[in-house]
């Protein structure tokens, strides 16, 4: 037999270092980073540039109104400060609105509204009063308002400024000068770049002025997006919005100290396009690249691929919690997790025979301890009798109110926990050995919730809780073990009032929902928080209060009640709303059916 040739080892980065994949693909993911982070860039300066002009436009709406605001403070300074009539006032006011332009009207009015003097109509005897809300912030606050957009009577658009006039520190009358929204108008176009719109709206989002291309901008002006971003941000800030043709604007705004606010805009195709066309170039040249990598890998991985899938298949088998044959390859790398795959083998089979013998170990243990448990519990009951016998005795040879009687009272109380806890005890070590068997019988649900309540009465009321019980008006039937299902709602009672404050209330409701029955037992204790929900049924499981019960527990109540629900085919549930908003437990079991006479 001839001994078999000496396999040629050929490392695995020879064969990968021969694709050209792996040189196309970090150039195309490098330029296209590039790209990216050049295409941000120029957004954020787009951007920044939007906000800056905002912010330079504001600036010009607010000197300007600064400056009509100053005209007219001089006005009433000079011409009102020292007057006590109002002769030739109006040919003074006349002179202003011809020099200045963009006033047209100014009226002067008493701090009531009443119109004194109006620039305008100087014949008329009678003039309507105003009652405009910037007068009445003008007097109220005895400083220069300004009104929001307004349509005046001839339909024109306009905004006007109240000034109020001072003496001896009272707001005497008030000068209410009406401007012409053309004004600002002027203002916002003056410098702007072709592309680029602007407008200035009010308090309430109207528009106060605006460049005449605004519609190539907005859709639906301070609609949708924009508008919910001024909302969200009122001083500054920045946005992309769609358009009316398909692409997106960058919109900027800035806040005019007097609450008006300017926005700028310009649409996003005219930084992007040139960018956009470049990415293409590169996605269409690196597409060519990846194209050509892709088929020489495929040709010259083939051999790689056949190998990995031996591995594949070995790692299955593997899983499978088969042992894996030995196998050779050409390839270092292929080679070494073959000998890693067979020495894992090696390692489970020799894991699996371990934990075997683990886990046989751990149930004679958990067995063990069932019984240590049964045997507890026994130990801890028969000294019981005797105890209570004799507590009984010197029960009736004190009197209650005396120091020894009240002993005695505590003796008894602590007694009957200790009573119940080594029955829960017992009944949970039962459980667990399946050694627990139901007597079941035909009982009303209601009675024997209420024999459970009267005998839980005791203790509830003497933590000074309040006990509410709500039992249908109809009997309800049940088939369970009378015993069993009193220990059920004792112990949701009994709970229920460890973890209730005084004066706390605890309310047991029953109902029929068809074809099952419900029991509630609802409190306004401490509650349950969300991440304890779980582990509430967990046998030895205690709630973490972050207080002294005095109550205590081995935190085996709620397990066994669950045990013994599940026994009479039912389930029990907890809600709660979180710490401090109580908790509701509610069992539910099967109805008794009475069979159909055939």
């Amino acid at each position: 037999m001839s001994k078999p040739s000496p396999v040629r080892v050929v490392k695995l980065k020879g064969l990968l270092a021969a694709l050209p994949l792996m040189a196309a693909l970090p150039l195309v993911f490098l330029g296209l980073w590039f790209l990216a982070q050049l295409w941000e860039s120029e957004r954020d300066a787009t951007r920044r540039g939007l906000v800056q002009a905002a912010d330079t436009l504001a600036v010009a709406v607010d000197r300007e109104i600064y400056g009509l605001t100053r005209e007219l403070r001089l006005l009433g300074e000079l011409q009102l400060s020292q007057r006590t009539a109002f002769d030739g006032i109006d040919e003074v006011i006349a002179r202003l609105v011809e020099r200045r332009e963009g006033w047209d009207d100014i009226d002067i009015l008493a701090p009531d509204g009443s119109v004194l003097v109006d620039a305008a109509r100087p014949s008329v005897s009678t003039l309507p009063s105003h009652d405009d809300q910037h007068v009445r912030a003008a007097v109220a606050t005895a400083k220069p308002t300004l009104s929001d957009v307004y349509r005046t009577s001839d339909g024109a658009l306009g905004v006007s400024i109240a000034v109020p006039v001072l003496r001896d520190g009272v707001v005497r009358w008030v000068l209410d000068g009406r401007l012409d929204t053309k004004r600002f108008t002027r203002v916002i176009t003056s410098g702007l770049q072709e592309s680029t719109a602007a407008l200035v709206i009010d308090r309430e989002m109207l528009i106060v002025a605006r460049t005449p291309d605004l519609e190539r901008h907005f859709d639906t002006l301070l609609a949708g997006e924009l508008r919910r971003a001024l909302l969200d941000s009122p001083q500054q800030g920045a946005i992309r919005i769609p358009a009316m043709d398909g692409g997106s604007v960058i919109a900027a705004w800035k806040r005019v100290p007097v609450g008006w606010a300017v926005v700028v805009s310009e649409p996003s195709a005219i930084r992007d396009e040139p960018l956009r066309q470049s990415i293409a170039r590169m996605a269409v040249a690196g597409a060519a690249v990846l194209g050509l990598g892709i088929l020489m890998s495929l040709i010259v991985g083939q051999r790689v691929a056949t190998a990995v899938d031996a591995v594949g298949a070995d790692a299955h088998t593997l899983a499978q919690g088969g042992r894996v044959a030995h196998r050779s390859s050409p390839i270092a790398e292929i080679a070494s997790m073959y000998a890693a795959l067979e020495a894992a083998s090696n390692s489970l089979h020799t894991t699996a025979c371990a934990r075997e013998a683990a886990t046989l170990a751990l149930q004679e243990a958990d067995r063990r301890k069932d019984e240590f448990l049964a045997m507890l519990a026994h130990e801890l009951r028969n000294p019981l009798a005797p105890i209570r016998n004799a507590v009984s005795l010197l029960g009736r040879t004190v009197q209650p109110e005396t120091a020894a009687g009240q002993a005695v009272a505590m003796c008894e109380r602590q007694l009957r926990h200790m009573t119940r806890l080594v029955n829960d005890l017992l009944d949970v070590s039962r459980i667990t050995q399946g050694k627990i068997e139901l007597r079941r019988e035909r009982l009303m649900l209601g009675e024997k919730v209420l024999n459970a309540v009267e005998t839980m009465r005791p203790m509830i009321e003497g933590q000074h809780q309040q006990l509410r019980v709500h039992l249908p008006q109809e009997p309800i039937p049940i088939d369970a073990d009378r015993d069993r299902l009193i220990q059920i709602v004792e112990n949701l009672l009994s709970n229920a009032s460890k973890y209730t404050d005084a004066n706390g209330w605890i309310d047991v409701k029953v109902e029929c929902d068809e074809p099952d029955v419900l029991i509630h037992v609802c409190d306004n204790g401490i509650g349950i928080a969300p991440e304890q929900m779980a582990h509430v049924f967990d046998l030895f499981a205690q709630i973490d209060t972050g207080m002294d019960r005095s109550q205590g527990g081995l935190g085996i109540g709620l397990s066994l009640v669950k045990s013994l629900v599940e026994l009479h085919g039912g389930t029990v549930v907890v809600t709660s709303g979180g710490l401090g908003k109580g908790s509701c437990f509610v069992v539910r079991l099967p109805q008794f059916m009475i069979p159909a006479i055939a």
